[in-house]
This record gives structure tokens, sequence and C-alpha cells, in this order.
């Protein structure tokens, strides 16, 4: 027997007869008005949190804070606490204004504003805090070139110089809190897109702890050191009284360093000392340091060189758009993107004639700040990319035959299995784990980037390509009709099927099928390939690999 449910009362009932009593019940119609009401005023509520305690000190001093956006109604504020607020408006609109801020400067410190939640069900964080339907409108809205439209998705989507200094300044603010712990001088060291503008601006921080001394101790321990049970037994405190050094942190697996980090850290956020939030310790995590260099005379000398870098050219609009359409179309979801490593690469030189090179494995000493380390990067030699590249990009991956094939962004080659088997030394390829769509890893040989890879992502990823070039063929100039089909139903009324069936032939050739797309005569074969569940470090390599052979 069949049944239906109300999902405002979590009740499952009989028959739609008994829902329609159900609803013109008492406790029913009392939800539905506190639903309403609550809906009403989630829309003009913000909720400011991610403070350090006795941040927020009065009534006062938030609604003068708040004032700039409109008139304010009441707040709601823990003066136990200090670190968090709720702020009701008198109307949507200054809600709005604030929503779009997004952040405010509090003092020394930022808070992030989100829109307040009224309801008290549990449910998972929502980790996606991009608003797609914005950022398309504003860019509907600009009127220059194409290149204008990107620059205006970079300042949108992209970490900025004041997110950049934010996430460095919260760096130094944790490593002064860790120190608190540690009596040798430890310093937290960001990595990834954290320090780079190729992060977007809802990336978390990825971050590693390194010490002044290494941490490999051999010898026998010192009667005054600590062992593993007093230092996996005590409480957090303890540390700030009598830290812990650098022989009885080294001493302890890497499991269990894990574990004694994750307690001092759970002390910080309790303390207030700094914004520690949702920590993910990862055993045995890549650290890649990604800088792009444009126009260098000369090699690495500092580190420090990496943070100060220019980080504006070509390539990075590039990805600025492959990874926007990724976003769009859901490629990027939590629940199927696993990204093992961020794009890792420097640019030192560009040469002639458009052509990129096979990536050159490299070596920097970073002892002007990390004593005794040497990080293993790889330089990839660019003079020149036209954005009309993005275009050929889409076309090459929907003709690409993955299954067979190995790319070697580190020879610049496309090799079959036997051919790489062959090449490469046989603790490589026992190591290497083959899949449907196979890249290598150009600084670890043995590592397969792309090996978490599904026959559905890539048929969906083709498809979606297909569509964008088609939308091109009308818009060539229109980044907005690259990146969304609702350009195209605004002007046909159609959808993107229908649009697409428009400019294409269907030809059945054997077991495969084939698009011809008129007028250009381009042939699409369509095939039920897969694609890696992750899109962020295998993106780059597999654009460089695709410009590297057209070019």
């Amino acid at each position: 027997m069949s049944s239906v449910r109300c999902d405002l009362c979590n009740v499952h009932l009989s028959s739609h007869a008994v829902l329609d009593a159900h609803n013109s019940g008492k406790k029913h119609r009392k939800k539905v008005q506190d639903t309403e009401h609550f809906s009403a005023l989630t829309s003009r509520s913000v909720y400011v949190s991610g403070l350090p305690l006795n941040t927020f000190t009065s009534i006062k001093q938030v609604r003068e804070l708040f004032s700039r956006y409109g008139e304010v109604e009441r707040i709601f504020l823990d003066l136990t606490k200090g670190s968090f607020a709720i702020i009701d408006f008198l109307d949507e609109l200054a809600a709005e204004k604030a929503l779009d801020d997004q952040k405010i400067l509090v003092g020394e410190h930022v808070a992030s504003i989100r829109r307040r939640q009224v309801s008290f069900i549990k449910t998972k964080q929502k980790l996606e805090k991009i608003d797609k339907k914005r950022i398309i409108k504003q860019l509907s809205m600009v009127s220059g070139s194409f290149n204008d439209q990107i620059n205006e998705l970079i300042r949108l989507y992209y970490i900025g110089d004041d997110q950049l200094a934010e996430r460095l300044s919260f760096a130094d603010l944790l490593s002064t809190a860790l120190n608190n712990y540690f009596c040798s001088g430890v310093k937290v060291i960001l990595f990834g897109s954290s320090i780079t503008k190729i992060g977007t601006v809802d990336s978390d921080i990825d971050a590693s702890l390194f010490f002044d001394q290494p941490l490999s101790i051999h010898g026998i321990r010192s009667v005054y050191e600590r062992d593993k049970f007093a230092l996996m037994t005590c409480e957090p405190s303890v540390f700030r009284i009598r830290k812990i050094c650098a022989s009885e942190f080294g001493r302890l697996a890497t499991a269990d360093r894990v574990r004694v980090l994750a307690k001092i850290l759970n002390d910080i956020r309790r303390e207030g000392l700094a914004q520690v939030s949702d920590q993910h310790l990862v055993l045995g995590a890549r650290c890649p340091i990604v800088r792009f260099f444009f126009n260098k005379q000369e090699n690495f000398r500092r580190f420090i060189d990496m943070i100060a870098s220019d980080s504006s050219s070509t390539i990075r609009h590039f990805l600025a758009i492959v990874k926007f359409w990724a976003l769009l179309n859901d490629f990027t979801r939590q629940e199927e993107y696993r990204q093992y490593n961020l794009e890792k690469v420097t640019i030192e030189d560009w040469p002639i004639d458009y052509t990129i090179h096979p990536v050159n494995l490299s070596y920097i000493s970073i002892n002007t700040l990390i004593k005794s380390r040497t990080v293993k990067y790889f330089i990839i030699h660019i003079f020149y990319l036209p954005i009309h590249k993005l275009q050929d990009f889409f076309t090459w991956f929907v003709h690409l035959q993955f299954r067979d094939i190995v790319l070697c962004p580190r020879l610049g080659l496309s090799l079959n299995r036997e051919k790489f088997q062959n090449l490469f030394h046989q603790n490589t390829i026992q190591e290497f784990k083959f899949g449907v769509l196979n890249i290598q890893d150009p600084l670890e040989l043995s590592h397969n980037i792309s090996q978490f890879v599904s026959t559905h992502y890539i048929s969906m990823m083709r498809r979606e390509m297909m569509y964008a070039l088609a939308r091109i063929k009308l818009h060539p100039d229109s980044l907005v009709a690259l990146l969304s089909s609702d350009i195209m139903s605004q002007n046909s009324h159609t959808s993107n099927l229908r649009f697409f069936l428009k400019f294409l032939m269907f030809q059945r050739i054997g077991d495969s099928f084939f698009l011809i797309l008129f007028p250009s005569s381009t042939l699409f074969p369509l095939r039920n390939l897969k694609m890696a569940n992750y899109f962020g470090y295998f993106n780059l390599i597999f654009c460089l690999f695709y410009w590297h052979f057209e070019t």
C-alpha cells in the first residue's frame, strides 16, 4: 500500500484523504505559520561569526558596525563569549547588502557574514559558498571584450590580494598560538592554492607545521623527555606550562603526531587563541608550492620570491574559465570531487613560437625560511597562449582516446602502455595504478594523478563540452555563453539539447556514434569513457599536455 508524506511534520500517512485531514489540523497549521514567520525573519537577518573571544563587547558596538547596511531592528549578542552575533534588519535589502560583502572587519579581526539559519534540524555543513547565479549575472553585465569578462570572473571567483594577505596573517596568528605549546620555534607555512591567486574564494587553507630543527631523532631518549604515553594522555593545557620539544615530538609516530597536534588545535580553538575550525589533519601529506613566474631573468634564490611573484597571465585566465565551467556543471561537487593536489607549476621563461616544452624537473633550496629543506618543483616554458585555445582544448578532449595511453608531462609524450612500461623503472611501473585516464605526476613518476576515474564522469564532461562549443558558434565573444546554458534558454526558449540538435547531425558508424558539427564539420566521437573524480591537479597538467601536442 502506497503512502504519502508530510515533510513539514516528518510523518507518513496512509492516503491523500488522510493527508488533507492532517493539513487542516491545528498542529500542522501552526507549523506552517512558524515556517512562514521564520522564512521572513531569515530573509532580513545575518549571522556574524569567526571571531576570537571577547571581540564583541557591547550591542552598541555591533549596531555601529552594521548600520552602514541599513537600519538595525535588534541584535542578539552573547556577551559571555563575544565571538558571534545575530543582527535583524528592518528590511531585506539591508541584509542582502551585508551578505554580498561576506566579511566585515571588527577591530583587527575579520568576521564572516552568513545568512541566519532558524531551523533547529541538524544538517550537514554546506561546503559550497560561491553564488554561481550572481557571478553569471554580473558577467553578463560586462560590455567589454572577452578578456574583460575573464578579468571580472577572476575578480569575483578567485582569491585577490586582500584575501591572500588575510590568509598569510592567519598563518602568522596560528604560528604564534602554536609557539605557546612548543619550545622549539615552529612556523605555519601555507601551500597550494592558499598562497596563490589560482585559489577560489571558498577554498580552505592548506598549511604545514615546520620546526626550526629536524624531527628525525636518533639515539637514546633523555630522562627529561616525556614518552609517548605521557604526551598522548596529558591535557593540552599542560603543554602550555611545559612545552613540547622537537625531540619529544620527533620520537612519535606520524599518526601520533597528528593526534597530539589535533588536541593542541582543539585547545587553541577553545581558548580563542586563533580562528581554528573544521581542521583536517593529513598523514603523509604532500605540500606542493604553487606559483606562476613570468619574465624571470635568473633562477629562484629565496622562498619569499614565490610569495611575492606575479600571478596573472593567459594561463591563469585559461584555468579560471575551465575551473568555473566545471563548477557550473557540478563537476566539482564534494561527493564526486577528490582532489589529490592543486596545480604545482612554476614558469620561468617564455620561449618563442608559441611552444610549450616538456616540464623540467628542478630543485630549490629554501634555507632562508626553513632550515635544511629542499623543495622539488617543475618548470614549464611558455611564450603565449591565445584564449581561443580553450575551444581547441574542448575539441581535443572529446577526440582523445584515454584508455590505452599514458600522458607523460615530464617527457612531453603520449605513450601506450607497452612503451610506458619499457621506458620507466620497474618499481615505478609496479606502483603506478592504471585507470581509464592515466596522467603521470611530473614530480612523483609512480603516481597516476587521475587514477580515480569514472566512465560516467568523463561522459558528462564530454557532453557539456560539446554543448559549450555549440553555444560558442552563436556567441563567439561571450564568456557567459561558453560557461552557462541560461543565455541560450533565454534567447531561444529551448533546452540545451534542442539547441544542440539544430546544429548536429547524427550518423551511426559501427558501434560508435559520431556527431558532425556544421558549418565547420568538426568530428566529435561520443564514447562512454571515464573522467576523474577530482578536477584539480590533473586539470593543469592535462591542459598543458594538450597545448604541447597541438601547438
